[in-house]
C-alpha cells in the first residue's frame, strides 16, 4: 500500500505505507511459511518494524485479503491519515478485485512451491 500524493493532474500513489512479505524458503517443504511477516509501517521508503501474526503462518492467503478488507484500519495502523481519508473510496475498488487479489496470491503461491526432490 502506498501513501497517497497529490499533484496537479489528480492523485497518485507514491510511498509505501505497509508490506506483507508472503514467502517460503526455497529449499523447505511446501507448507514451509516459516518467513512471513509483515511490515505496518513505512518511514519514506524505508520498511518498519517485522511484525510476524501466527494467523499469517497458518494462511497467508486468507490473511493478506482480510488485510486488504479494512483499508481504513490498514492505513491507520500505519500512521497514513491521508490514505486514511480516501480508504473508503478506495475500498470499494478492492473489494471489486477480491477475486483477483485471491488468484494472483495462489498463483504467486504456487509458484514459490519448491521444487519436488530428485531421486536417483
Amino acid at each position: 500500500m502506498s501513501r497517497q500524493r497529490w499533484s496537479g493532474a489528480g492523485e497518485i500513489l507514491a510511498e509505501p505505507i505497509w508490506r506483507g512479505d508472503l514467502f517460503r524458503l526455497t529449499d523447505g517443504s511446501a507448507d514451509n511459511w516459516d518467513r512471513l511477516h509483515y511490515h505496518p509501517r513505512f518511514e519514506g521508503l524505508q520498511a518498519g518494524s517485522r511484525v510476524i501474526d501466527p494467523k499469517l503462518s497458518k494462511d497467508p492467503i486468507a490473511w493478506a485479503l482480510v488485510q486488504l478488507s479494512d483499508l481504513k484500519t490498514l492505513a491507520a495502523r500505519a500512521a497514513a491519515p491521508d490514505f486514511e481519508v480516501v480508504a473508503s473510496d478506495l475500498q470499494r475498488q478492492v473489494d471489486d478485485l477480491h477475486d483477483e487479489l485471491r488468484i494472483a496470491l495462489e498463483k504467486s503461491a504456487a509458484a514459490a512451491r519448491p521444487a519436488p526432490a530428485r531421486t536417483s
